[in-house]
């Protein structure tokens, strides 16, 4: 016991010494205080911003559609398998930490050491035959200088940006299976009205050809007329097409082929209407909230701990490594004590004193976190970016949509006063068909405002970053494997 005292002594001055070099911490952004994010719009409101926003529609085939997405999309998967990966890089550089044992044996033919001291003390032949040996080394590295603790740090860090990256592609996924699903209630909604102008320009052409055959219009007026129809009749597979492919891209973000969809999810035949205006909280909370925020903030976090790893190179490494071997020509005699050699201490390594390459690697290092601040700092200034472009963009959207349903409604009253008038015989049945078709047209623009509108209010919440937060956990994929080929029995030569 008396042998051990020094080694542990030295243990316990290592531990209680112990420094992390490098820098103490992350440096700040250079952005100052955010900005409010002033004029909102009366569309919007100032509560803390909604988690699963898209429920605020009260659509259960879209929140159906979002759920499903954010459990079986492909690019989650991929982002959920690299999360297991930097959690395991975590956990290996944890496990730096512990003692690190090996044991060895080995058999062959010789002498050692020992035979050749005892020969020389007996002033006989070395002893040689066949030898049989084992052992057992145990090493653990005393962090004097922070360079394990540094690289536990880097590896946090990382790992918790990679799971911020999954956070971020939820907010991208729940977004984008919105925006696709809209896209095909507004291409639905667009079809219908089209069907309708479609109906009339065919009543219209018949009218006038009808009118023609009586000698009361020209053959300018039917061919106008017909080329009216064939206007409409052209504007319909644009629209089908269109909401094909958005039921195709919702069934790939989904994770299923495109032709397997739910029927419930394109059965919708108008544009989701938010029943209450937007809350959209504050700056601060917004930056709390985005994940690319938090993201960029915890690369800068390793990028600086990785200046410490590189610091720390520059200093000695000190570990207490203790061996316990045995060499004997029996199998049996291993356990004996005069097989039995044995040694612990502790072990100084230092690359010395060339440090050019250790003060190489503090310098990429430093520049890499130069490079990291400037991101976290482009990503706070795209983050206002976006909300302030949404903002805008859905304000005027909304205006428009105000606007064209005032217009809209007009609209209405003239083609109910047209089909009055016809009846009351003031009026032709071409006027009010003609009411009617204008009355379409009308219609048609709303819908597309409609759709717009929807669509910028998807961009607003987005923007927001919200849709990560309560999501569901992402269905890790089941592995099959194929046989592997060259293991296969070659067939049979004809």
């Amino acid at each position: 016991m008396t042998a051990l005292r020094a080694p542990l002594l030295c243990l316990l001055l290592a531990t209680a010494s112990g420094c992390a070099v490098g820098p103490a911490g992350s440096p700040r952004s250079t952005i100052g205080a955010p900005p409010s994010l002033g004029q909102v719009g009366s569309a919007v409101v100032a509560a803390p911003a909604a988690t699963q926003w898209w429920r605020l529609y009260d659509d259960p085939a879209l929140d159906a559609l979002v759920t499903e997405a954010l459990e079986n999309n492909r690019d989650l998967q991929v982002a959920s398998a690299n999360l297991r990966q930097a959690r395991a890089v975590l956990r290996e550089r944890q496990g730096a930490r512990l003692p690190l044992t090996t044991v060895s044996s080995d058999i062959g033919y010789g002498s050692t050491v020992s035979d050749q001291i005892a020969a020389a003390l007996d002033q006989t032949e070395v002893r040689t035959g066949q030898r049989y040996g084992a052992g057992v080394s145990a090493g653990w590295s005393l962090d004097f200088f922070g360079r394990i603790a540094r690289a536990v740090q880097a590896a946090r860090a990382d790992a918790e940006a990679t799971e911020a990256a999954q956070d971020n592609m939820r907010v991208v996924v729940a977004a984008e299976t919105t925006r696709a699903y809209v896209d095909s209630c507004g291409y639905a909604s667009a079809a219908g009205v089209a069907q309708r102008s479609l109906a009339l320009a065919t009543r219209r052409l018949a009218l006038k050809t009808a009118l023609r055959a009586a000698g009361g219009t020209t053959a300018l007026e039917v061919a106008r007329a017909s080329a009216l129809a064939g206007q409409a009749q052209a504007a319909l597979p644009a629209l089908q097409a269109g909401r094909r492919n958005a039921l195709y891209e919702l069934a790939v973000l989904a994770g299923r082929p495109p032709d397997d969809l739910a029927a419930a999810a394109g059965s919708c035949a108008s544009v989701p209407q938010l029943k209450a205006p937007i809350p959209i909280g504050d700056v601060t909370a917004l930056l709390q909230r985005r994940p690319d925020v938090r993201q960029a903030q915890r690369r800068l976090e390793a990028s600086t701990a990785r200046i410490g790893v590189a610091t720390a190179s520059l200093y000695p490494s000190v570990s207490i490594l203790g061996t316990v071997a045995g060499s004997a020509p029996e199998v049996g005699d291993l356990g004996h004590h005069s097989a039995i050699a044995w040694n612990v201490g502790p072990v100084l390594s230092w690359h010395f004193p060339n440090v050019s390459a250790a003060r190489a690697q503090i310098a990429q290092a430093q520049a890499q976190e130069a490079a990291a601040l400037a991101r976290f700092d482009a990503v706070i200034l795209v983050t206002l970016k976006d909300v302030k472009q949404a903002l805008a963009t859905h304000e005027a959207a909304r205006r428009q949509r105000d606007a064209l349903t005032a217009a809209a409604e007009q609209s209405g009253a003239a083609m109910r006063l047209a089909r009055l008038d016809q009846r009351a015989g003031a009026a032709s049945e071409l006027d009010a068909l003609d009411a009617e078709c204008s009355d379409a047209q009308m219609h048609a623009a709303l819908a597309a405002a409609e759709t717009d509108l929807a669509l910028g209010q998807v961009a607003l919440f987005k923007s927001l970053g919200g849709g990560w937060e309560q999501a569901p956990a992402v269905h890790t994929p089941v592995i099959t494997r194929r046989a592997d080929p060259a293991r296969r029995s070659p067939s049979p030569t004809l």
